[in-house]
């Protein structure tokens, strides 16, 4: 005794108040997913859990009565069957819950209640059972459901992005939280009139998309009626600007809602237009028209002889559709699609400039537009082409690529020759309304 109270009292004081003093951490409100012109794409509305330490709860505690002011002794028991009113629960769970089961052992943490609303919140508090605490949760809404829902992604269940936007912005997204100290007595219930100290959390930032949600909104319904209508396994729809490579719209065949993610398969809850990568057919033959005429290899007006079917060393290359044997310039070609005219404008190219071309226009390289890097496809060296694959991957074939690439490709060709990276976030907006601009597309000569 004599060693406490006069030679260190200062260090046994300081050791009591450190026992006495609890922090609570204030969670932040994660910022909003905005369209192009403001509107909520995703949000976060506040909820609670309500928590029990059943170790610290007595049989009656006494709380000041709201109409005469003076302090009355309550019963655990009938706080219990008021809270289970305001929750609108039964009573007998509600109890178990809070003052725990006879015979069995305390919980220290026990959940009376998850994602109850601040309304809900502020009325078991009046309860005024002072073993009960809450914690904000912060429960993500997506009001548009499935709209754009492969583009938004969602959080997992501590809030944490887990895919699309809400994954690729989520050093945005999250905030800072802070924290609350303060001093409790030896049954866990707050010291009225203790010190206080806080800091604020800081909220997240609000994400504006380049997406359009009308457009949007036309684009799936467009990919749905395709993909119905050829009995497609997926179907997908960019519509890009082909000035500034920001993205409008990113529709996908399949639904899929963000407030209910696991009711979309796997592989649909990313965009298909990102994750897959496929032959791209007659609009692979855009790069070998591009150079023919960058090289001056073809002319506008020059006429062709272009048959259904021709030989070229020991391959023989064919229409999709037979025809006859027309007599047509390289615009007549192109429009046509015919494969056979192609190839004969690509052999006055040299193999490697056509692969230098191609991997310049992004073919073979994954495609980050901020939602995650994309699926790269396939491009081989053209060392490693063999006969048929170095006609074949004039017109389209022998190499693959994202659907987001193919469009990439022709904003490229579409700009004058210019092309820029696709991006889809457009800005950021702090708490104060303070608006930055996302970083655009690189730029570059092709």
């Amino acid at each position: 005794m004599i060693w406490v109270q006069g030679i260190d009292s200062k260090q046994a004081a300081a050791d009591a108040l450190s026992s006495r003093t609890t922090t609570e951490e204030l969670h932040p409100v994660r910022g909003r997913i905005l369209d192009s012109k403001g509107e909520v794409l995703a949000m976060s509305v506040v909820r609670y859990d309500l928590i029990v330490n059943q170790n610290l709860v007595t049989e009656e505690f006494t709380r000041k009565d709201p109409e005469t002011g003076k302090r009355e002794t309550i019963t655990a028991q009938q706080a219990a069957e008021e809270v289970a009113y305001e929750l609108g629960k039964d009573p007998d769970k509600v109890r178990d819950l809070m003052l725990g089961v006879e015979g069995q052992p305390k919980n220290g943490y026990s959940v009376i209640a998850k994602n109850v609303t601040p309304k809900v919140r502020e009325a078991v508090l009046r309860v005024g059972f002072p073993w009960m605490t809450s914690e904000q949760r912060a429960h993500r809404e997506y009001p548009n459901g499935p709209i754009a829902g492969q583009v938004l992604g969602f959080t997992n269940a501590e809030g944490v992005g887990a895919s699309g936007i809400e994954l690729s912005q989520q050093k945005y997204l999250e905030g800072i939280p802070g924290e609350r100290v303060y001093e409790r007595s030896a049954d866990g219930v707050r010291i009225p009139g203790a010190a206080l100290a806080e800091k604020e959390a800081v909220d997240g930032q609000d994400v504006q998309l380049s997406i359009d949600q009308d457009i949007q909104w036309a684009a799936q319904e467009a990919v749905m009626a395709k993909r119905k209508q050829f009995n497609a396994l997926w179907v997908n729809a960019i519509v890009m600007d082909v000035k500034t490579g920001r993205i409008l719209a990113l529709a996908d065949s399949t639904p899929m809602d963000p407030n209910d993610p696991a009711d979309t398969e796997a592989d649909y809850r990313t965009s298909t237009a990102i994750s897959q990568a496929i032959e791209p057919g007659s609009t692979g033959k855009v790069p070998t028209f591009a150079l023919a005429y960058e090289q001056g290899k073809l002319k506008p007006e020059e006429n062709f002889k272009v048959p259904n079917k021709k030989k070229f060393g020991t391959e023989v290359i064919s229409d999709s559709m037979p025809h006859a044997t027309f007599n047509m310039t390289g615009a007549g070609i192109f429009a046509r699609s015919y494969n056979t005219g192609t190839v004969m404008i690509g052999e006055r190219l040299t193999d490697q400039d056509r692969y230098e071309f191609m991997k310049n226009l992004g073919i073979g390289s994954s495609l980050d537009v901020g939602l995650g890097p994309g699926n790269p496809g396939i491009l081989l060296n053209s060392e490693n082409w063999d006969q048929r694959q170095r006609l074949t991957t004039m017109f389209g074939q022998g190499y693959s690529l994202s659907p987001m690439n193919t469009a990439s490709m022709f904003q490229g060709i579409a700009n004058g020759g210019e092309q820029i990276t696709p991006t889809i976030v457009e800005n950021y907006v702090d708490a104060e309304g303070n608006k930055t601009t996302a970083p655009t597309g690189d730029k570059r000569r092709v």
